[in-house]
């Protein structure tokens, strides 16, 4: 993956499920900012600190309001415009297969590529992988094929 300013807060996104609560954390913090009189708690906001963490490594006054809005747009567009990949599997990953599919995919790739998973019991086991070019690396889809190539053998071991 390129270097990218950025870096230190893609390392947190690994999923579109991760950007959206990473977005609304940001419309959250961007909020607080302008909002005037008692600001609401929002330290227990998943990605709160980490932001506040990545504006202070950018040496940004914390006190100059358009120049913080201005990082949290830029980094709203950033966030907004990672590319992802369409990943179909026959139930929600655990934490430990979503970091090691993201490892892979930020090992790989030229950028940063986040997973869109989508969860369908229908094809068994595997994953269905589409990003303009179909693959099928189900196993209901390779059973419905070894029963399409095999289907005499199958047919005569039935009879028996």
């Amino acid at each position: 993956m390129q270097n990218n300013k950025y870096n230190q807060l893609f390392t947190l996104i690994r999923t579109t499920r991760d950007r959206n609560s990473f977005l609304n954390s940001l419309e959250k913090l961007s909020a607080e900012i302008f909002k005037e009189g008692k600001k609401q708690d929002i330290v227990a906001d998943v990605y709160v600190d980490d932001i506040n963490e990545f504006l202070t490594s950018e040496k940004l006054d914390k006190e100059d309001k358009n120049a913080v809005e201005k990082a949290l747009s830029d980094i709203r567009e950033e966030m907004e415009n990672l590319k992802s990949i369409n990943i179909t599997l026959a139930s929600y990953p655990n934490e430990e297969i979503i970091n090691a599919m993201s490892s892979w995919l930020d090992k790989n790739m030229d950028e940063k590529v986040i997973l869109n998973i989508d969860v369908d019991g229908r094809i068994g086991a595997g994953a269905v992988f589409n990003n303009g070019i179909f693959k099928d690396y189900s196993l209901n889809t390779q059973i419905e094929e070894a029963f399409k190539n095999k289907k005499s053998e199958i047919l005569a071991l039935i009879k028996n």
